[in-house]
């Protein structure tokens, strides 16, 4: 009945080729049920592999759920190929029916959706943000108009065409750059506002002095100004 469970060991993905042949071995010594008992000694031979390779590579097709170990006794294990479908040979009047194991999902099955979703892809001349991305934006932002995102969009799409990365979400990717725009037009307009303020009190101070009579001079070798009262002002 071996010769089911290598060929079912041969299609299995392991996580490297010392766990492949590790498999196979099991599987070379399987019966009909898929169980078998061979000891370390007994692999390390058929393999070729060292002691501590062959219990690591148990150890590894164990968490991949391709086997199952139980202990025997004190001393040994039996192992279990836990999702191999066991067909005899078929002889000429061979009416033996097979022997079916239920399939249990492997690490390796369960991976693949996961890497379907991360599929990562380059963006594109023609890329632009859809309606929903436009709402979130002026629901966000008001402050935007239209022409304030359209110009947004297009240093977005021109950077990351002249990187040529690829990423797994553009739309993502876009949201957070609308976000740093905000932060930079809002640092920017804090800073517009603060020179209009000290402008305004530069005018105020100097229209003060100019109603009492003060001048303003700078001494040589000193970065401050000294003010000095007009003669005819009085003070």
């Amino acid at each position: 009945m071996a010769i089911a469970a290598i060929e079912w060991a041969f299609n299995q993905s392991t996580p490297n080729p010392s766990a492949k042949l590790v498999l196979l071995a099991l599987a070379d010594h399987a019966d009909e049920h898929g169980h078998c008992w061979p000891g370390i000694s007994r692999i390390e031979q058929r393999t070729g592999l060292s002691r501590s390779t062959v219990i690591r590579a148990l150890a590894e097709l164990e968490t991949g759920r391709l086997i199952e170990r139980t202990r025997r006794g004190t001393t040994s294990n039996s192992y279990t190929l836990t999702s191999v479908t066991m067909t005899p040979p078929k002889c000429h009047h061979d009416t033996t029916p097979s022997v079916t194991m239920t399939p249990e999902p492997s690490l390796e099955t369960s991976k693949k959706p996961n890497r379907a979703r991360a599929q990562l892809s380059s963006i594109t001349e023609d890329w632009h943000p859809d309606a929903d991305l436009w709402k979130w934006a002026h629901d966000n932002f008001p402050l935007f108009t239209r022409e304030d995102l359209t110009n947004a969009t297009d240093r977005f799409r021109d950077h990351w065409i002249s990187k040529a990365e690829r990423r797994a979400d553009w739309r993502a990717s876009w949201r957070n750059w609308i976000r740093n725009d905000a932060k930079f037009a809002a640092r920017s307009h804090s800073a517009t506002r603060l020179d209009r303020v000290r402008s305004t009190n530069a005018e105020r101070i100097n229209a003060a002095m100019d109603r009492h009579g003060v001048s303003q001079t700078r001494e040589p070798g000193r970065s401050h100004l000294r003010l000095v009262a007009d003669s005819d002002s009085g003070h």
